[in-house]
């Protein structure tokens, strides 16, 4: 009895004093295919994290590093190496040549999906946040259309409107193609129905309030809200994403700490929510616009 209770002691010792240290904390992010399908792209975060049990904990010193892999998941080989800060979202558009990554109210980059060059850097334009916005951050995303020859830019901004800027691609170089704002002091739901139009909700009194069609042709056009919240339209939001068109999924193998595995979409224990899951659900696009 004393000799097990000489080892909680010391286990308990042991913890108390991991829990005031710094340790190196490494984890893939973002895992998705190529818009084609032929590839996978995934990025590898590292940072130091102190807990502080049982409140949570804090980190430091993030930075970042993009693979490459091929659909087999047999090879893999570094692309983008030690960037500075944070990423949680990737693209890869193979068939463009690029990949886009970056964070929900940071900077996104460019690079070249070849040779690993960043090729262009988005930031947002404002810096003072909407009074009604929950949060003391900016919220910033880029997403790029399904052929990946569009962007659109979207923020917050102190008006408490939503900014959305689409940009067209010429040759290597992203030129001006329409600019527009919606009433918001957020948004949630941003996916591209087709390569020219996207479908944003914003967020007022509650999220999913209002939902707009954006194109570069027509503008802004207010459409209904659904009761499904469009979920079929929204649960891939380009053609580069974790699920193929083919409804193979990626996802991180709970056994073997930050391996990508590949199953169908079917097998996932946590998509019961939607019920009637079908092939809808995982293709790019919607046909309800």
């Amino acid at each position: 009895m004393l000799k097990q209770t000489t080892l909680i002691v010391l286990f308990i010792i042991l913890f108390l004093i991991s829990c005031g240290t710094w340790n190196n904390r490494i984890q893939i992010n973002g895992a998705v295919w190529s818009d084609d399908n032929s590839g996978i792209a995934y990025i590898l975060s590292s940072s130091e994290f102190k807990d502080h049990w049982p409140t949570g904990g804090t980190s430091r010193n993030h930075s970042f590093s993009i693979y490459m892999m091929d659909s087999e998941l047999q090879t893999k080989s570094l692309l983008v190496p030690d960037i500075q800060g944070k990423a949680v979202q990737l693209f890869y558009m193979k068939s463009q040549h690029y990949l886009l990554f970056g964070g929900h109210d940071d900077k996104f980059s460019l690079a070249d999906s070849e040779t690993g060059e960043i090729l262009q850097t988005f930031k947002p334009t404002e810096k003072a946040v909407c009074p009604d916005k929950v949060g003391d951050f900016q919220s910033f995303y880029v997403l790029p259309s399904h052929s990946g020859d569009k962007l659109a830019i979207v923020e917050t901004t102190p008006s408490c409107e939503v900014k959305i800027s689409l940009l067209l691609k010429n040759s290597n170089n992203w030129a001006d193609g329409a600019n527009y704002k919606i009433q918001g002091n957020n948004f949630d739901d941003l996916t591209w129905v087709n390569n020219d139009s996207l479908l944003i909700s914003n967020c007022l009194e509650t999220c999913s309030q209002e939902y707009y069609l954006v194109s570069i042709d027509s503008g802004v056009e207010k459409v209904a809200s659904a009761n499904d919240f469009y979920e079929p339209c929204t649960f891939v939001n380009t053609s580069s994403s974790f699920v193929s068109k083919d409804g193979t999924e990626l996802y991180l193998d709970p056994e073997e700490r930050n391996k990508i595995s590949k199953r169908s979409i079917f097998e996932n224990p946590d998509l019961f929510l939607y019920g009637e899951l079908s092939e809808e659900y995982y293709q790019p696009g919607c046909s309800r616009f």
